[in-house]
């Protein structure tokens, strides 16, 4: 089969987001079936060394091929595990390199031991593989060392099988298969007796290097065409980009408009990835928070009107002991704001907007079960912030009447914001529930209505926090610092409108993700159907 062939047969897989790794699959089936390379009248029958092995397949179609059983052909050998007292991490006189499995990822880190501290060793001929674990099955070869526990190191005659084309067979979808069938867990992996009667198709030795030949022919195509497509993913996303920036960066109607509508007679070509359409919920809400994405109203009633109104109504509350006074923030400073905003809106902080603080759960330790026994009292942790998408509708677990005493219910309606593991992610409460102190909870004024609008701008200004509080350069957040951050108010008629619109595009967003999907998974089907057709031939 040649380069063209072979493409045009299934290049068609380069559009499935998995379609080079399944090509690459089906080019190692496709050489262990000998269907990759031509048969050669000259090469010898079946080499006499494998005359005393029963075959397993008796019919066998491709000429000088014999199936015999795994364990005929080879044995395997675990790996040893000194202890990690004894690992350093630079090479030295009497030390040895021990090959891990994280040594065959993308950020391996070499260690090494005493030589006499281990007793399996490996060099660059002999071929291996990950025994259990996330790792299981996966081949490695061309590596010097000692190896340890999670490896294990086929032997086999060298002189009658060449070690390349065992590679290529263990990678194959027909024996990793076998692999992922024997597995019994995670940590247990397989043993040599389950691999013992797995067949092995074994081709003469000339048709064996000629099979490695067109498989690494093959891959580096494989890498030429992926090198190619990553170069045009990064071509489209510049071109997304430069599209967005005019809209972004826009200073009055007419460069806007004209940005608008670059992006409209262009919609179908720019937004075909998901990577394109999450650009294009970046700039919706850009947009959304500089005033940018709909009309002003001259009759809405402006910001600092709206500020005055909440501050006085703050001031009768406290008055009235039904609310504790807020601590004295300190001034805004127009010049460090990021932006400058439209008419008739103004820079606040959250405390002065309604209610505002850390989550509570003062009992230690935390997953005491008494706290949770019986319980029907929703607790939200920050895994469900982040995994909200704009509404909480999860819970980690429920408190009990005790737990609910050591910790605080706060109402619906609350917008969450994380402060540690998943820094600023952002949610608002389908529900009344509980939270600890590593979220962070805020209830507007009933003056400016629902959360929405401040979930948004979080989500806005997550990645650039240090721009809307420029009293820190910290890359963590905490309370104090979520406190200074300054959020773009509008009127709030107009919050609303800007609400309501970005739902609506979000919505569409919604749509072309499916609709990429539905794609991606089209493709992806159809190439996995392909491999698995073939691998049954």
């Amino acid at each position: 089969m040649t380069n063209e062939q072979f493409l045009q047969q299934f290049g068609h897989f380069i559009d499935a987001p998995n379609g080079l790794q399944k090509m690459r699959e089906l080019i190692l089936q496709l050489a262990v079936q000998g269907k990759l390379v031509s048969q050669d009248v000259s090469d010898e029958l079946a080499p006499s060394w494998l005359a005393k092995f029963d075959a397993v397949d008796d019919v066998v179609a491709l000429q000088g091929w014999k199936i015999v059983k795994f364990s005929d052909i080879f044995d395997i050998k675990g790996g040893s595990q000194p202890p990690k007292s004894q690992f350093i991490e630079q090479p030295k006189e009497g030390y040895v390199r021990l090959l891990q499995i994280r040594d065959f990822g993308p950020k391996p880190v070499p260690v090494y031991v005493p030589k006499d501290s281990v007793t399996k060793f490996c060099d660059e001929t002999d071929v291996m593989m990950g025994r259990y674990g996330a790792s299981v099955g996966k081949v490695f070869a061309g590596q010097v060392g000692a190896y340890n526990v999670a490896l294990i190191k086929f032997i086999f005659d060298k002189a009658k099988i060449i070690s390349s084309y065992v590679n290529v067979f263990l990678r194959s979808a027909s024996f990793q298969s076998h692999i992922l069938g024997v597995s019994r867990s995670a940590q247990a992996g397989f043993n040599k007796g389950d691999l013992a009667n797995i067949p092995i198709a074994i081709p003469p030795t000339d048709e064996q290097h000629r099979i490695v030949a067109k498989v690494d022919e093959l891959m580096a195509l494989c890498d030429q065409l992926e090198a190619e497509r990553n170069a045009r993913v990064e071509t489209h996303q510049r071109l997304i980009r430069a599209v967005h920036h005019p809209l972004t960066e826009a200073s009055d109607t007419a460069t806007t408009q004209t940005a608008w509508h670059r992006i409209r007679d262009n919609f179908a070509d720019l937004y075909t990835t998901l990577e394109s359409v999450q650009e294009f919920r970046q700039v919706i809400l850009a947009l959304a928070m500089k005033g940018k994405l709909i009309s002003q109203e001259p009759t809405d009633e402006p910001a600092a009107v709206l500020l005055d109104k909440i501050r006085k109504q703050r001031a009768n509350l406290v008055a009235e002991g039904k609310i504790k006074k807020i601590k004295q923030l300190p001034p805004l400073v127009a010049d460090n704001a990021p932006y400058v905003l439209p008419t008739g809106w103004e820079w606040a902080r959250f405390p002065e907007l309604g209610g505002f603080g850390r989550g509570k759960s003062k009992h230690r330790p935390r997953n005491d079960p008494a706290l949770y026994s019986g319980g029907t009292i929703p607790l939200v942790q920050t895994g469900d912030v982040a995994r909200a998408n704009g509404l909480i509708r999860t819970c980690t677990a429920y408190y009990n009447d005790k737990g609910l005493a050591q910790s605080y219910l706060w109402p619906a309606g609350t917008m969450c914001i994380t402060i540690a593991a998943n820094i600023a992610d952002t949610g608002i409460l389908s529900i009344a529930a509980c939270f600890p102190d590593s979220v962070v909870g805020f209830i507007p004024s009933e003056l400016i209505g629902n959360a929405r609008y401040f979930e948004y701008f979080t989500r806005t200004a997550k990645e650039r926090l240090q721009d809307f509080a420029p009293s820190t350069a910290q890359k963590n957040i905490n309370l104090g610092i979520l406190e200074t951050v300054m959020i773009p108010l509008p009127p709030a008629n107009e919050a609303t409108r800007i609400v309501e619109k970005v739902d609506h595009l979000m919505a569409l967003c919604d749509l072309l993700e499916d609709n990429i999907h539905d794609k991606s998974d089209t493709a992806n089907r159809y190439a996995e159907a392909i491999v698995q057709q073939i691998a049954a031939a």
